[in-house]
């Protein structure tokens, strides 16, 4: 196999291999958009909630009379509200971005490739002789005179 037969067939390779990862890019951005929606919908929840503990216990919370259980389940709540969607959307988000680095690293390597078979058809395309030089003019010493400057 000549090298411009392997860098066409791994030129072929890295192409299957970016529309796989095109595809499950498409899917990853789904599930991101899905992820970021939920969170969302969380992240309201807790603050729905913590408004309504606020205003509930308004005068409590200024004294720091909120009873120590309770003040844990508050604080806990955050936590079981927000960690899955949390977890689910930093998830989507880290492998959108590993997808998108993926996907840039095999398009810099197919036109990395593309420039090395262009290259290679122009040098076919040229002969193959070595450069022309100009040859220097021939002397003749029979026209030379003494005396007289040429």
């Amino acid at each position: 196999m000549t090298p411009v037969e392997q860098f066409a067939a791994w030129r072929a390779e890295l192409s299957l291999e970016l529309d796989e990862t095109s595809e499950k890019l498409k899917a990853e951005r789904a599930r991101l958009a899905v992820a970021e929606v939920a969170y969302r919908e969380a992240r309201e929840a807790n603050a729905a909630l913590q408004k309504f503990a606020k205003d509930a216990f308004a005068t409590l919370l200024v004294n720091n009379g909120i009873a120590g259980p309770l003040h844990a389940r508050l604080l806990d709540a955050r936590d079981e509200i927000l960690k899955g969607p949390e977890g689910e959307r930093g998830g989507a988000r880290a492998a959108t971005l590993a997808l998108e680095d993926r996907n840039t690293q095999l398009r810099d390597a197919i036109n990395q490739i593309d420039v090395a078979l262009t290259g290679a058809r122009v040098t076919q395309l040229r002969p193959a002789a070595a450069p022309s030089r100009r040859e220097p003019a021939p002397v003749e010493f029979d026209n030379i005179m003494p005396g007289r400057a040429v």
